[in-house]
């Protein structure tokens, strides 16, 4: 069996992603089974210091374009408005994830493999997918209802802003990029009205030199 098992993801150029490489170090327990005799030949230390002899596993062209696939969506989904918004620090090494496990399946299954192929990374993304999903159901938008996470979202750009009074219509212009759209930036408003976070200032108020009936004051504290 594979004991504290280390899959390193190489460091590689942002425009050379098919130079993608895993590389698998590992410590064993020599009293395991066969298959653990055959998986300590390969990955245990020599010299004085047992160091490590660390083996290439590249990825096949299949596993390469399905792991640059998936990293290419999980990009996307963490775009303003996508489910990953808010996880971005998770997200962004769903990638690096997905190749450490496809490299320990890999090395399990067949210690003499020279490549990740498709099969083994494709069960890898799964894996990883699967859990980051629940990471965002468990940790995000399941426990907090998307209009008071936009409320507070808006909230705290109010406040990072400085903003004393403010309309729909400047909200809509120059708002959190996020909910840059009339309904949204209403409903988070009304939301912040409840919670007397901002006060309506009634018809007829200047934002930016333009008269409006919706203006509002930021209440600061």
């Amino acid at each position: 069996m594979l004991d504290d098992a280390v899959i390193l993801l190489e460091k590689v150029p942002a425009n050379k992603p098919t130079h993608l490489v895993c590389t698998v170090a590992g410590k064993l327990n020599a009293e395991r089974s066969a298959t653990s005799h055959d998986l300590k030949r390969h990955l245990e230390g020599t010299g004085q210091e047992r160091e490590l002899n660390i083996r290439e596993l590249p990825l096949s062209p299949e596993a390469r374009d399905a792991v640059l696939a998936y990293y290419m969506d999980v990009e996307r989904a963490q775009r303003p408005d996508g489910p990953y918004e808010g996880f971005t620090g998770f997200a962004s090494k769903a990638t690096e994830h997905a190749c450490r496990i496809a490299g320990v399946l890999t090395i399990w299954a067949h210690p003499e493999a020279a490549q990740v192929n498709g099969g083994y990374m494709g069960n890898a993304i799964a894996l990883a997918d699967y859990y980051l999903k629940e990471a965002v159901r468990l940790c995000g938008g399941a426990s907090v209802p998307e209009g008071l996470s936009e409320a507070e979202a808006l909230r705290q750009w109010l406040l990072a802003k400085a903003q004393d009074v403010v309309s729909v219509r400047s909200l809509v212009r120059r708002g959190p990029s996020s909910m840059r759209n009339t309904t949204k930036v209403r409903a988070a408003l009304a939301v912040l009205e409840r919670h007397g976070w901002v006060v309506p200032l009634g018809d007829g108020a200047e934002v930016d030199g333009h008269k409006t009936d919706e203006a509002y004051k930021v209440v600061s504290a």
